[in-house]
């Protein structure tokens, strides 16, 4: 055990300014406007803030989608009493459709074969499960290619037991001072949603705007 000069040897801690984060989450809504949502991420504890504690903060200003990284962080929310939806962002694992019935996560499909086999697995949760498409516009980590996406997504879309509920992707430099990758994802994702519409395939939440894309690039707030 510790001695109380022992447990001083690295007096440093972090005070999270809650009255701050509900005034950026009002700014941000102000800033999309009512006809759009906004899903708060909090992965990896919030990015070091607390994520029940944010959660339950935003909640408090009518934030109803929360972003996390694994199935474990949507747990916790979960067990925590946050009852709004939560978007897991790793691709799913068949072994993990359990907890997505349980804990009523919604996953990210990034493969067909993905897709297939959380339908074959989701019978067993005796209703349907909710999934957002993950379509790689540039970023270079996961998801469908945009140019053969198309094709991929109207196949899932028929699959039994999986409610095609959002498409989405993410910018790799919209913070940059050089827009000019980040509208080509823009246009690349654009191109896709048409594509899908074209053929009779209309997604109810689109997103792509992350913090970057927020401030500088309103025309990607879908």
């Amino acid at each position: 055990m510790l001695t109380d000069k022992e447990s001083l040897l690295r007096p440093v801690w972090v005070e999270v300014d809650k009255a701050a984060i509900r005034e950026n989450l009002r700014g941000i809504k102000t800033l999309v406007g009512p006809r759009r949502k906004v899903m708060a991420v909090v992965k990896a504890e919030a990015y070091g803030h607390g994520a029940v504690q944010v959660a339950q903060l935003a909640r408090e200003e009518g934030i109803d989608w929360f972003g996390v990284a694994t199935p474990e962080e949507g747990i916790a929310l979960r067990q925590a009493g946050i009852k709004a939806n939560i978007l897991v962002f790793a691709p799913l694992l068949p072994e993990q459709v359990a907890a997505f019935c349980r804990y009523n996560l919604v996953a990210t499909i990034t493969t067909l074969e993905s897709a297939v086999a959380f339908s074959h697995a989701a019978t067993s949760c005796q209703r349907p499960m909710r999934i957002h498409i993950k379509v790689d516009t540039g970023m270079g980590r996961i998801g469908f290619l945009p140019e053969q996406a198309g094709a991929e997504i109207a196949k899932i879309t028929t699959l039994p037991y999986l409610v095609t509920e959002g498409l989405y992707s993410h910018f790799a430099t919209a913070d940059a001072a050089d827009l000019s990758y980040a509208r080509q994802q823009l246009a690349a994702f654009q191109r896709l949603v048409d594509d899908l519409e074209n053929r009779g395939i209309r997604i109810p939440l689109k997103h792509l705007a992350n913090s970057g894309g927020l401030l500088n690039l309103p025309e990607s707030y879908f």
